[in-house]
């Protein structure tokens, strides 16, 4: 494309730098990024989700950041990523700090009004609250999803409190909370309990975890 003299745009760059993101390749991924500047379209919201995206997933956070620091806009997804980001590379306090910015309006130098959370942003919150086991925390906002937010917790909101209590060694709690669900619970509900078991030796509640995971997901291999 370039050797035909072709200009890339705000299309083409995303899946270029998701292709980078698929091989974890971050300097390939640089040099993209130099490209998108080049062409003006660093400051593009699209662009820079997927900008962003890229240097999270090869584990260049501080990249990640500095992109979503200096975008002149910010979508939901712009902070559900970077959110994801912090959760999926073991540093779920940097997560839990910018959603606190992300309810309070916050933006780098710039005004702008409040974006709500959606269901995605919660999953990636309790995830970080079971990881630095804030318990409370994360029963505040699964409670929170519904009384402030209108949103109903779904089958990944219910596996990421299992695994907060989970991993706290409260399994009565977790167990209690899976009958109480509104839906069946499935493969990754019960994964969570099976993981929490192991953790903390209880076989009896484990084989009836596993026993339910066998029926819903026979070829799951964890």
């Amino acid at each position: 494309m370039q050797m035909q003299g072709l200009k890339s745009n705000h299309f083409s760059f995303p899946f270029v730098l998701k292709a980078c993101s698929a091989m974890g390749d971050l300097e390939k991924g640089k040099e993209i990024h130099r490209d998108a500047m080049m062409a003006g379209m660093d400051d593009h919201t699209y662009v820079c989700n997927w900008l962003r995206a890229m240097y999270a997933r090869c584990g260049g956070l501080t990249d990640a950041r500095q992109v979503f620091d200096e975008m002149p806009e910010r979508d939901v997804i712009s902070w559900n990523s970077m959110i994801a980001g912090y959760s999926q590379n073991d540093r779920p306090k940097e997560a839990l700090e910018l959603f606190h910015g992300m309810l309070l309006g916050f933006r780098v130098g710039l005004d702008g009004a409040n974006i709500s959370p959606n269901a995605i942003t919660f999953v990636y919150v309790l995830l970080a609250c079971a990881h630095v086991g804030l318990v409370d925390v994360a029963r505040q906002w699964f409670q929170a999803m519904r009384d402030d937010h209108s949103l109903e917790p779904s089958g990944e909101h219910y596996a990421c409190m299992v695994d907060a209590l989970g991993r706290a060694g409260l399994l009565d709690e977790a167990m209690t909370l899976i009958n109480s669900m509104p839906f069946e619970p499935g493969a990754d509900v019960w994964g969570s309990l099976l993981g929490a078991c192991r953790i903390h030796k209880d076989v009896s509640l484990a084989e009836r975890a596993a026993e339910r995971v066998f029926m819903l997901d026979p070829l799951n291999e964890g």
